[in-house]
């Protein structure tokens, strides 16, 4: 990833050079794999790029990404994250996705202008609370961390279905939600 990123920062000067614009400084770029959800990467930079220091300049990649789909992150993200360092320095503010930005990545990297990746997302897995009712045992019933935070507050109650008794306990499960 770190090459491809070069790669693409040499491309993105070469052109900057040319227009008689500020460079993208490839050794003030801190690169971190810190990054997590949905998004694959994303180019951290002040406001006003190009009048601020150059190590504020920051790229961050999603580590899972990486690891599951290495050759679309170094083929695709690596160029769509550099592309905002580089329209941000050879133009005046740019949208984040808009024609400069698409212009950097169709005809200076050659490569498609979609602002969003298609790779799929490894579920976050969601802690559970197992709360009972006067069913006997017949009945668990399990509620996400949200619903189980609201009983705890006293700002929610809930009632089994089938006892109406309200449920008790709230048992922490450190495993998903049962389907």
């Amino acid at each position: 990833m770190i090459q491809a990123v070069r790669h693409w920062v040499e491309v993105g000067n070469a052109w900057l050079r040319s227009v008689d614009r500020p460079e993208v400084d490839i050794d003030a770029l801190e690169i971190s794999f810190d990054l997590e959800g949905p998004v694959a990467g994303e180019a951290v930079m002040p406001r006003n790029v190009a009048r601020r220091r150059r190590s504020e300049l920051r790229l961050r990649i999603n580590e899972d990404l990486m690891r599951r789909y290495p050759v679309r992150m170094v083929q695709i993200t690596a160029p769509h994250e550099v592309a905002h360092f580089v329209t941000h320095l050879g133009w005046e503010r740019p949208r984040a996705h808009g024609k400069e930005w698409g212009w950097v990545m169709e005809e200076l990297f050659a490569k498609p202008a979609d602002p969003t990746h298609t790779m799929q997302v490894a579920p976050k897995p969601t802690a559970s609370f197992a709360y009972f009712c006067g069913c006997q045992g017949e009945h668990t019933h399990f509620v996400a961390p949200d619903i189980h935070e609201a009983i705890a507050s006293g700002r929610a109650r809930y009632r089994c279905s089938a006892c109406s008794e309200e449920i008790w306990g709230g048992v922490y499960l450190a495993s998903p939600l049962p389907t």
